[in-house]
């Protein structure tokens, strides 16, 4: 991103501000500094929930389709027992792996809260759930035996009961409090507040029933068979199965769409089976798999990108442009040069340069002077209100991130623009932030709050992780201070490496330089210029 303006205005200590500025921003007692009105009909949206789904094989390889993400796997690891299941967070951003023995092992933003990996079970793990927070989740063996870690409560198992059948599977409840079993023969067992809806315990099937997923609301399910055979109960519909076809592996898998209007089957050379509203986006089907396919997790994410997707980002330095420079299939459009100012006049022109799939970007600094007080010329609105009480220099500082970011909304909106994702430029070390990194760290978490406030997801931009550590810690070492949207879920992060797709999941690079800062997760590599245009590569 080049910044050589705008380091002249700070460093002359100008109120860059542009003459063309869209809004003003206006005091307020409420936690909101301005009122937002609402996006006219015709707004674009940028970044609409898209579909996706993993593929997961024993040895611990994931593949990811659609705009589901890949953040790593196990399949460089030496794992003691086979992978079995796995889980997405309900973000789409991160997931869990279950080995037979109980092992946990978690990518993204899933978070690690216990396994079995050294306890002595008395039957396998045969599959796992997560909670509708992501903050815990259930392991199952395949005598019904239940261990709940996180914030995952036990509801009851089969554990000491003679099953005619192991258990294969199961699925929680929208709420999470409550799940079901489900055993090879169809039988099912209700915990909790699940409700049984029907079995095929009582039916001779043609084949053994090896998974199950649960309706949104909760009030019905569908089973799976190994043939295909699909068994619906409850208000769960039926959409069609392979039960009458000829496959070349068994089905292994269920997982329903988001609207509960459809469901993925999963076979075991990787092939997928839509039904429904679920649309295809692709299988290892047709290519040799490192080990068996057993698991499948369907996802909707807040994202425009698909991983491997190559796109290219833009600021208002480019609205000269005629044509679009067609250099990917999505791209990430600066809002603000600068806090409070330098807003870009267009946007919906860039962003039809991708057909309208774009993200949108505010540049974020600090105007605090050496001494710990305000640069001379900045306006007292724009840190004396906002969702802190400005009685300290670190409230102010917060409030100021919280304020840079709603201008940068504000400007998006006034020309009909927006995006589930916005991101924080935060680079220029000892430039355009102040030198005191825990007042830096306060305005970026001030501005991740605004977006989050707004229901959004917020992510930041640095061009290295030296740079993001030296302006958050005052070190050139480590990850930086770490900043995280509601809920405490890590910032998705873009950043510059000459490594290319590796800096997606090797945390340190060939030459000993780090990847990942903030305590974040790996979104987009940025490259060199093409034509004068960053280059992007969706992780």
């Amino acid at each position: 991103m080049k910044r050589s303006k705008r380091k002249l205005a700070y460093a002359l200590g100008a109120n860059f501000v542009a003459a063309t500025a869209l809004v003003t921003i206006v005091p307020s007692t409420s936690a909101h500094l301005a009122y937002i009105a609402p996006l006219p009909s015709s707004a674009l949206t940028a970044a609409a929930q898209t579909s996706g789904y993993r593929i997961v094989t024993s040895n611990g390889t994931v593949y990811a389709h659609g705009s589901s993400r890949l953040f790593g796997d196990a399949h460089s690891l030496s794992l003691s027992r086979p992978i079995v299941g796995s889980a997405s967070t309900p973000d789409g951003l991160g997931y869990w792996l279950v080995a037979s023995d109980g092992g946990i092992f978690a990518y993204g933003d899933a978070q690690f809260y216990g396994s079995t990996g050294s306890i002595k079970l008395n039957k396998p793990i045969v599959g796992m759930a997560s909670t509708p927070d992501g903050k815990g989740y259930w392991l199952v063996a395949s005598d019904g035996g239940i261990f709940a870690y996180g914030d995952a409560q036990f509801y009851g198992s089969t554990g000491s009961m003679a099953l005619n059948k192991p258990i294969v599977g199961m699925a929680s409840t929208p709420d999470g409090k409550g799940y079901w079993l489900v055993a090879s023969d169809g039988g099912i067992f209700s915990f909790g507040d699940a409700q049984f809806y029907g079995s095929t315990g009582s039916i001779k099937l043609n084949k053994p029933i090896v998974g199950m997923a649960s309706t949104p609301d909760g009030k019905g399910y569908w089973l799976v068979a190994s043939d295909g055979g699909i068994f619906a109960y409850g208000d769960a519909q039926f959409y069609g199965s392979t039960g009458a076809m000829t496959l070349n592996q068994p089905i292994v898998g269920i997982s329903a769409t988001a609207s509960g209007a459809g469901y993925y089957l999963l076979a075991a050379d990787g092939g997928i089976f839509n039904f429904g509203d679920a649309p295809f986006l692709g299988s290892q089907g047709g290519s040799p798999l490192p080990a068996p396919a057993i698991s499948i997790n369907s996802t909707v994410a807040s994202v425009a990108t698909a991983s491997g997707s190559v796109g290219f980002d833009v600021s208002n330095y480019q609205c000269g442009y005629t044509a679009s420079p067609s250099v990917g299939s999505f791209d990430i459009i600066e809002t603000s040069g600068w806090p409070f100012g330098a807003a870009n006049p267009c946007i919906l022109k860039e962003a039809s340069w991708a057909n309208n799939n774009y993200e949108l970007y505010m540049f974020m600094a600090l105007p605090i002077d050496s001494t710990g007080n305000w640069q001379s010329g900045t306006p007292t609105t724009e840190y004396q209100s906002g969702p802190q009480t400005p009685t300290t220099i670190a409230n102010q500082a917060y409030d100021y991130g919280w304020n840079a970011a709603q201008y940068a909304f504000t400007v998006a909106g006034s020309q009909g623009a927006s995006s589930t994702i916005w991101w924080i430029d935060v680079e220029g070390a000892g430039s355009y932030w102040s030198n005191f990194p825990a007042l830096n760290t306060a305005a970026i978490q001030g501005a991740v709050d605004f977006y989050n406030s707004k229901g959004l997801l917020a992510g930041i931009y640095s061009g290295h992780a030296t740079t993001y550590a030296s302006i958050t810690t005052g070190s050139t070492s480590g990850a930086g201070a770490t900043i995280t949207n509601s809920g405490g879920s890590p910032v998705p992060l873009w950043f510059y490496s000459s490594f290319g797709a590796t800096a997606c999941t090797n945390l340190y690079n060939s030459d000993g330089s780090r990847n990942a800062f903030a305590g974040g997760v790996p979104w987009y590599i940025q490259s060199y210029p093409n034509n004068s245009i960053d280059i992007d590569y969706a992780c």
